[in-house]
């Protein structure tokens, strides 16, 4: 069940990650000894990476108090978090989600707008998930972060902005993928006292969980940060095959690769019951094969570790026998476009 908290007062504790109890909520904040008080709003305790986590809704909040001159130090600092949305991030206006409830049914979740969630603000800062990176802060200050490739609800996400207001740029990684940027190129940039994750200015909030928040007053480099994803994401899988015919079973090729300098040794567990034993040297890649069978026609997904936290959705679609005879290619398209 879960606990709320309204306006509740909770302690940072330094050099420690996310930790939610039935009497407290910690938060890592640098590694100087200090603790801050964090404000919170409508937040829940959820399972997370390794133990509880806070939920935030549509309206809820986390403020931390400002170090310092301003949020972070007033020349460097890096801010970084675990990240699971309730719902898939919206591609563009008028996006849509598509998914099976228990009976097998296709439920719709629409999103009205460009679907953007505010990850952070502070100051004249709102950094918000939407459609793209800008290179540049515009005169609104609104700054859309890109994942790199469409985020799937109930996946966990490592998000990062490392920032030098000295040489006026800043490092942006998304999972492990790292993002050059002039943040600070527009004068009226400027971090506030308080450090607000969650709903922003006219925004909803992330709609999700957050985990390991953490703080830091110096810069971190790429190889720091990728470190930091790693330590939950060692593997990166990759599907090979996507589409299945209603009735039939057909083996889907699947890569993983080992992008940690240890080595890694798991048990995949697929939704369709499927389980696979791994075992992957440091860089190491390798494919293999799970056998999927196609249900009742329409997209599905297919997922990989569900609840854990490195759990992975692939979307798949199954067929109807009446592709099977199409003439060309662009019949095939034009059946597989009814789904989508």
């Amino acid at each position: 069940m879960r606990r709320t908290l309204n306006f509740a007062i909770a302690a940072i504790v330094a050099g420690q990650v996310l930790c939610l109890t039935a009497g407290e909520m910690c938060f890592s904040f640098d590694d100087t000894g200090e603790t801050q008080p964090v404000k919170s709003r409508n937040v829940d305790f959820v399972k997370g990476l390794s133990g509880r986590a806070a939920h935030l809704g549509r309206d809820s909040v986390l403020e931390y108090a400002a170090r310092h001159s301003g949020f972070m130090t007033a020349t460097s600092g890096t801010f970084m978090a675990w990240l699971r949305f309730d719902n898939s991030i919206p591609c563009g206006n008028k996006w849509r989600d598509r998914d099976r409830d228990d009976k097998g049914n296709i439920k719709w979740i629409v999103e009205s707008g460009s679907g953007m969630r505010t990850l952070f603000s502070s100051g004249g800062v709102n950094i918000v998930s939407g459609l793209c990176l800008c290179g540049n802060v515009g005169p609104s200050s609104v700054v859309e972060y890109n994942f790199g490739r469409r985020v799937l609800g109930g996946e966990w996400h490592f998000v990062a902005v490392s920032y030098d207001a000295g040489t006026g740029s800043s490092l942006w990684f998304a999972d492990g993928v790292m993002v050059k940027s002039n943040f600070f190129s527009n004068a009226n940039v400027r971090f506030g006292k308080t450090f607000t994750l969650g709903c922003g200015r006219g925004t909803p909030g992330l709609e999700g969980a957050v985990d390991e928040v953490r703080f830091l007053p110096v810069a971190l480099g790429e190889n720091a940060l990728r470190k930091e994803y790693l330590k939950w994401q060692p593997i990166r899988y990759e599907l090979q095959d996507w589409s299945v015919c209603e009735g039939e079973t057909r083996p889907f090729r699947l890569r993983a690769r080992n992008e940690s300098p240890a080595k890694v040794e798991k048990t995949l567990n697929f939704s369709n019951g499927a389980t696979v034993a791994l075992s992957l040297a440091p860089n190491e890649l390798k494919e293999f094969t799970v056998d999927v069978k196609g249900g009742n026609p329409g997209l599905f997904r297919l997922w990989l570790n569900e609840g854990e936290p490195d759990a992975r959705q692939f979307e798949c679609i199954c067929l109807e026998r009446e592709s099977l005879n199409a003439r060309n290619a662009e019949n095939k398209k034009t059946l597989i476009g009814e789904y989508d």
